[in-house]
């Protein structure tokens, strides 16, 4: 199913010292060929560096999922809570001109039930993989990247059996040493 949407967000990151760093993201997303609002997310997260090529941390996200009505809600539009629990790790290595990265993600949904929810399992489980590779153009701010992420549900009927596969490609133009647009 071919769905055109748009995903905005804006981030804040602040290092307390060498190691750690923190963030807050918010967030927000259209659908169904841009014509629907899909959520907004705010997230909190803490990044520990163990090394030039690994990172680990932990992130918590609040979000809220627009659904707009249909036959089994009486066609009433609703908006569902969620919080999603993140625990993570990045690897990245750089090889010439390429930059490459590994990010494993364990990521836990759970859903504020209400009494128009659908939900079957709660919390969510999914390991989340992504590769991402990207190249850096000499003396031009803009750098090319793509990705692919796997979602692996970790329970649930479907379990380890790939749920979704996201692939992404883009370009990131770089503003500042601090600021860029992707």
């Amino acid at each position: 199913e071919y769905d055109k949407g748009f995903w905005s967000s804006v981030e804040v990151s602040k290092k307390i010292n060498k190691k750690f760093s923190v963030s807050l993201e918010e967030e927000f997303r259209l659908r169904n060929n841009l014509k629907t609002t899909d959520k907004f997310m705010t997230t909190l997260g803490l990044d520990y560096k163990i090394n030039k090529f690994f990172d680990v941390g932990i992130s918590d996200c609040f979000i809220n999922y627009y659904h707009p009505g249909n036959k089994k809600h009486d066609y009433k539009n609703y908006w569902e809570n969620k919080n999603r629990l993140n625990l993570y790790g990045e690897g990245d290595y750089t090889l010439g001109r390429f930059s490459f990265s590994l990010r494993e993600r364990l990521q836990s949904t759970y859903t504020f039930l209400d009494s128009i929810s659908n939900q079957e399992i709660n919390p969510e489980l999914i390991l989340r993989s992504k590769l991402s590779v990207s190249y850096n153009i000499p003396k031009i701010p803009v750098e090319p990247y793509a990705s692919v992420e796997n979602f692996l549900p970790l329970n649930g009927s479907y379990k380890y059996s790939t749920e979704e596969m996201r692939f992404a490609f883009g370009l990131k133009y770089s503003i500042n040493k601090k600021l860029a647009l992707k």
